[in-house]
């Protein structure tokens, strides 16, 4: 199986582990934090969430819970891209410190009881991290971009797209350990006690190929397989879970089912659940 590459930047920003200044974003063995998205936040980024969820507990040892209640929002201005904004943006931050205080509410990022560390969001607007580098020739945006900023000690995770959101909770996943083959190759995952970006990070991505996916091919050994180890009398839905979740982590957006079976027409709620966890637009 080829999937084309999703990289069109040629800068190179890797992640970090290790020690740094208080104010990076990190991760330690035993923490627990919220990841805050919007309540109507599409189906399949939600998926691609708990799918972190579970991805912190095994490379990290941190329980992650979604929060997705508008009163709860960390409540803070979104990152700026023009410096010149930030000390403005400070000063507002301090005010609304201050009246929070006054009122015995928790101040900064901080939701309920537990501190929100990830930030999920699909739309990039002007004020996004990274959003003149994903601006496209058309005064919009990348089609299947994504930016992930650090600051102030949180994580932000923006998607041109739901697929871009999606491949950048995937782009954060695979950094802190978790293989894409993690099932299909039960490649291990990489467990560690503590995980460090430092303030100030950003990396942006779009694809430079349009559509990257994969044709099942041999597929009467694939049914054979499924009868013997998945509980399904042919392809079915427990199998192309782990299929689509596959190719997302893999940055992947095409697939041409296997058709000699014929199980992707049989089962019609395959194609329900291409819906549910790549979008309406899952053979696009």
């Amino acid at each position: 199986m080829s999937i084309a590459p999703l990289v069109r930047n040629k800068e190179k920003i890797s992640y970090i582990s290790g020690k740094g200044k208080a104010m990076n974003f990190k991760l330690t063995c035993g923490e627990s934090i919220r990841i805050y998205l919007r309540e109507n936040e599409n189906t399949a980024v939600r998926i691609a969430a708990e799918n972190l969820v579970k991805d912190l507990q095994a490379a990290l040892g941190v329980t992650a819970e979604m929060n997705d209640d508008a009163e709860m929002e960390c409540k803070s201005a979104e990152i700026k891209n023009q410096s010149d904004e930030a000390e403005s943006q400070s000063t507002e931050i301090e005010r609304q410190s201050d009246e929070a205080k006054s009122k015995g509410v928790k101040t900064g990022y901080q939701c309920v009881e537990t501190e929100c560390k990830i930030i999920l969001k699909t739309g990039i607007t002007a004020d996004t991290a990274g959003a003149a580098k994903l601006a496209d020739e058309k005064n919009g945006y990348h089609r299947e971009g994504f930016s992930i900023a650090v600051s102030d000690g949180r994580m932000y995770i923006t998607g041109a797209d739901r697929r871009g959101t999606i491949y950048g909770i995937y782009d954060f996943c695979e950094s802190i350990g978790v293989s894409p083959w993690y099932w299909w190759a039960d490649v291990p995952v990489k467990q560690k006690d503590a995980f460090e970006i430092p303030d100030g990070f950003l990396k942006t991505d779009y694809p430079s190929v349009e559509y990257r996916g994969i044709f099942i091919n041999d597929e009467e050994e694939l049914e054979n397989w499924v009868k013997a180890h998945m509980g399904e009398d042919t392809i079915g839905v427990k199998t192309y879970e782990h299929v689509f979740e596959l190719l997302l982590r893999l940055k992947a957006n095409y697939i041409w089912p296997a058709m000699h079976v014929n199980s992707f027409n049989v089962k019609r709620e395959n194609g329900a659940l291409a819906d549910r966890v790549r979008g309406k637009q899952m053979l696009d």
